[in-house]
């Protein structure tokens, strides 16, 4: 479970339209998302960027969550 929390990765181009990203997904760790759009949530504040994930269910406690990548401007 472990690697579940701390892994996340896939690879294609996006386009942002009104504080949604749309990720076209090429590739990807999670078999499920195939060859597919991922629309999320993000915020652009200064020099930070917060991507909020779709809500799913965490497989070790089976509540249902939403995760967010942060990235700031170093």
């Amino acid at each position: 479970m472990a690697l579940f929390d701390s892994m996340l990765a896939y690879a294609g181009s996006y386009t942002l339209d009104d504080g949604k990203v749309i990720h076209h997904v090429d590739a990807s760790w999670n078999p499920i998302w195939g060859t597919s759009d991922l629309t999320r949530p993000y915020i652009l504040d200064g020099e930070r960027l917060v991507i909020h994930s779709a809500p799913g269910v965490d497989p070790t406690t089976g509540e249902e969550v939403t995760y967010h990548l942060e990235f700031r401007k170093v």
